[in-house]
């Protein structure tokens, strides 16, 4: 049996990527052929990236309706810090992701917000205050 390694998929990935580049030349007009070519363009890293980081964004936004006492203080801050890291970080490479950065950025915010959510919930309310806030969003079944 054959073990597949990474330069396997390093020769598979070229003839793959060399045979859309004959069809982008003929099939696609100039401007689209100039985005196909460009350095952060679908081919690469730079392009797929941000769109996979905007799930996040999208799943984060999601749970903002979620109650703070289900909110995970440990995950919510480590995405809020990492959002923050991978903005800086999108600026110095070259080429600069801006779609990276506004992903990453609204990663970071959303995320924040989330945390100071729990941070209120877990230290700031009393007691008394979180069974009545736990009552209160408790979804009827």
């Amino acid at each position: 049996m054959m073990k597949i390694t990474q330069r396997h998929f390093s020769k598979y990935h070229k003839q793959f990527m060399e045979y859309l580049d004959k069809k982008a030349s003929i099939h696609l007009s100039d401007r689209s052929n100039r985005l196909w070519h460009h350095v952060a363009g679908p081919k690469t890293i730079f392009f797929w990236a941000p769109i996979v980081k905007w799930s996040i964004v999208i799943a984060g936004i999601a749970d903002l309706n979620r109650p703070a006492d289900q909110i995970s203080l440990g995950q919510s801050s480590s995405l809020a810090i990492t959002g923050l890291i991978w903005s800086r970080y999108s600026v110095v490479i070259y080429p600069v992701n801006y779609q990276l950065l506004s992903a990453n950025v609204f990663m970071g915010i959303t995320q924040f917000y989330q945390f100071l959510r729990c941070v209120h919930f877990n230290f700031i309310l009393t007691p008394e205050e979180q069974e009545r806030y736990i009552k209160e969003n408790r979804k009827i079944e």
